[in-house]
C-alpha cells in the first residue's frame, strides 16, 4: 500500500527529489518504479498528476499502475478545490446533469400519461 500524505503535511521537499523520481519511473525494475510513485504521493506535487497519468497507461507492472491511480487520485482529491483547472465554471457544470436528469424524468412522465 502506498502511503499518501497530503502536501502541507510534508517536510519541504526540494526540486531534486522531484526529478530524481522522475527518472526512477522508467527504471527497469518494477520496484524501483514502485517506489518512484510512492515517493511522487509523499512530494504531493501536481506537476506529477500527468507523469503518473502515463504510467497508468503504459506500465507493464498491474501493481505499479494501481499505486500509480492511487497517488494520481490522492494528489489530486488534496489540491484546494479552488486552484484546479478543471473546475472552472463548476456551478454550471454541476447543473447540468440535474437538468439531464430532470428532463429525463419529465420525459418518462409524459409517456406513462400518454
Amino acid at each position: 500500500m502506498v502511503k499518501r500524505i497530503a502536501p502541507e503535511n510534508n517536510p519541504a521537499p526540494n526540486e531534486g527529489d522531484f526529478e530524481r523520481a522522475l527518472r526512477a519511473l522508467r527504471h527497469a525494475d518494477p520496484r524501483i518504479r514502485y517506489r518512484a510513485v510512492a515517493q511522487l504521493g509523499r512530494l504531493g506535487d501536481r506537476r506529477a498528476l500527468r507523469h503518473l497519468a502515463a504510467v497508468y497507461r503504459t506500465d507493464p507492472d498491474s501493481r505499479v499502475r494501481a499505486a500509480a491511480a492511487r497517488v494520481g487520485q490522492a494528489i489530486h482529491d488534496a489540491a484546494p478545490r479552488q486552484n484546479r483547472p478543471e473546475t472552472a465554471g463548476t456551478a454550471r457544470a454541476e447543473a447540468r446533469p440535474a437538468r439531464a436528469q430532470s428532463r429525463r424524468l419529465a420525459r418518462r412522465a409524459a409517456r406513462g400519461a400518454g
